[in-house]
């Protein structure tokens, strides 16, 4: 698995896809509804030939992997308010990704990688793990029982 950048003779992100958006430089929403960064990269699979995490870049300053998998990739809540009736009609909100399994101060402390262009399969596993705990304990009210 290696960022994008280091393999882009061989992959890239093709125009007029799915979503017809690069997703590199794209807000970053954590679960409290805070924009905690930007998307600045991608990080391909290249012997499946898929893409596995988002690079994050912090508004702190850091820099952390997201995996894609814990990540959805939404339209922004607002629409316009302005312009032309078609414009109004038309959705055309901007789209960001969003995560509902960490909040913005938990994003500091996501497990990182010792290589800045490569992720062994034990850093995967801390990293992984970190995003799926966070789906039981992010929150003191997802640890409460449920009756």
């Amino acid at each position: 698995i290696r960022p994008l950048s280091s393999l882009e003779d061989h992959f890239g992100v093709v125009d007029g896809n799915v979503f017809n958006v690069d997703p590199r430089g794209l807000d970053v929403r954590a679960l409290d509804g805070e924009v905690v960064g930007k998307v600045t990269e991608l990080w391909i699979d290249h012997m499946e030939s898929i893409a596995r995490y988002y690079s994050v870049s912090l508004d702190s300053g850091k820099t952390v992997l997201l995996p894609m998998m814990f990540a959805t990739y939404r339209k922004k809540k607002t629409a316009p308010g302005s312009g032309s009736l078609f414009d109004r009609l038309v959705d055309r909100r901007e789209r960001e990704i969003n995560v509902d399994s960490i909040t913005s101060e938990q994003f500091e402390n996501v497990p990182q990688q010792k290589s800045p262009d490569e992720i062994t399969m034990l850093e995967e596993d801390r990293v992984q793990a970190y995003y799926g705990g966070g789906r039981l304990y992010a929150l003191k009210k997802r640890t409460e029982s449920f009756i």
